[in-house]
């Protein structure tokens, strides 16, 4: 849904016309990797709409074959852009490789999308093909085998087992996270299976807030002092060279997880955090592990008792009731957050897009909107703050300021939305919880 929505963005702005067609005879739930399905998917998508000038994009996912339990889908994104020749496309998927120069001063970027793409694929079990013609349009594709899922399950990379009550209680964990919105989302969830939490809200902060933890749940993107730098110093410090540190992420390319491992993380979480996925993580990395201090006085900040949609609409219930343990009370509290927080985010985003050289504070600025609006449910807004970020990250220049219109838009009609949910909470009733297909 959200490569549509991210793809029709980007598009828009252009004048290009956009197509999407599914096959009617796709099963419809598949289990298959959501995320690196989507990255790959919204890159040759954006792209395609990058590199055409006029005329249309095209999306395709298409049923190939079907055997016993499984699928055989193909997915095609195909434009009628500036094309290439055979020799430009033998060099393609390389790293950092673009057509040639004139095409990086023209459209801006580096061309390293299509090989991390072309890896993902890989990684997935296919291939990642092109074919084109010079003037004409090009054509990207490729084939995935893809399980069907038993009794209608929705599609799902990993199963979750739920917390183990007897696992978590009681045990001391550090959040080290600067998106409030986050923070609030985390410790509701720990409280809930009786965790004694600590907050830092940037890497250096956490240096000092170690004692006595058994487990560090590390954000990436911060000020003052990121996570990655915050790990490598934790690990050199003798007394806790071995402590448990959790990546908590936004970014689900391979490069991402292993540059967190390589820094001495053991397990990466991404976001918006999924309740069942994160205590299970925790329940596996503490089950058998002695408790830090067992006995001692409680962390200081907090030790509570161990405890006794439509995708299309612009407020997704069930996904907000999802990433927020299922407690509709808990999710109007999140709503109001959310509109503190977002509103000092939409700002700054503005603000930054005015400015002459927002350099990386524009990107971050973009993917931290985008997170926060994930959690609520807010996938429209979600889409539309992940096309700026895309756009931003691939650099080169050009006019952001549709892209950051549509953020602006999207973001009213959340708002419109919370004022009419919270005017009307029964609404909440009846929803059935569930993870969005992003």
């Amino acid at each position: 849904h959200s490569v549509r929505e991210v793809a029709a963005v980007e598009a828009g702005a252009k004048s290009l016309t956009l197509d999407l067609s599914i096959d009617a005879a796709l099963p419809n739930h598949v289990v298959g990797d959501a995320l690196r399905l989507e990255q790959v998917l919204l890159n040759l998508a954006s792209n395609a709409v990058k590199f055409t000038s006029q005329g249309r994009v095209a999306i395709s996912v298409r049923q190939l074959g079907l055997e016993d339990d499984a699928v055989r889908v193909g997915f095609e994104v195909e434009d009628t852009g500036i094309g290439m020749t055979g020799e430009q496309i033998a060099r393609l998927f390389r790293p950092f490789e673009q057509a040639d120069a004139s095409t990086t001063r023209k459209f801006g970027g580096t061309g390293l999308g299509l090989s991390i793409s072309a890896r993902l694929v890989e990684f997935m079990g296919g291939t990642l093909s092109a074919s084109s013609v010079e003037g004409e349009g090009s054509r990207f594709g490729f084939e995935l085998c893809m399980p069907v899922a038993p009794g209608g399950a929705a599609a799902v990379s990993v199963a979750a087992s739920p917390p183990d009550a007897r696992t978590l209680s009681g045990r001391r964990i550090l959040i080290v996270e600067d998106n409030p919105l986050n923070q609030l989302v985390v410790r509701e969830l720990l409280e809930g299976w009786g965790v004694c939490w600590r907050l830092a809200e940037n890497g250096l902060q956490a240096l000092d807030m170690l004692e006595d933890v058994e487990l560090v749940l590390m954000d990436i993107q911060m000020p003052v002092m990121d996570g990655i730098e915050a790990t490598r110093r934790i690990r050199a410090m003798p007394a806790y060279a071995s402590l448990p540190i959790v990546a908590v992420t936004a970014h689900a390319l391979p490069e991402e997880h292993q540059r967190c491992m390589d820094a001495g993380m053991c397990e990466v979480v991404t976001k918006p955090v999924d309740a069942d996925r994160l205590a299970a993580v925790l329940s596996r990395i503490l089950e058998g592990r002695p408790g830090r201090g067992a006995g001692d006085a409680p962390l200081p900040e907090r030790c509570p008792a161990p405890p006794a949609g439509d995708g299309r609409a612009v407020l997704d219930y069930a996904t907000g009731l999802h990433f927020c343990g299922k407690k509709p009370a808990f999710y109007l509290r999140m709503l109001g957050r959310f509109r503190e927080n977002g509103e000092r985010q939409l700002a700054e985003l503005q603000s930054l897009s005015e400015s002459s050289a927002p350099g990386e504070d524009f990107v971050r600025s973009a993917h931290t909107l985008k997170g926060m609006a994930a959690t609520v449910g807010a996938l429209p807004l979600r889409a539309a703050a992940l096309a700026l970020e895309t756009r931003l990250r691939e650099g080169g220049g050009g006019d952001v300021r549709p892209l950051v219109a549509a953020v602006v838009s999207a973001f009213a009609e959340v708002l419109e939305a919370i004022d009419a949910l919270e005017q009307n909470p029964v609404r909440l009733e009846g929803v059935q919880p569930a993870a969005p297909v992003l």
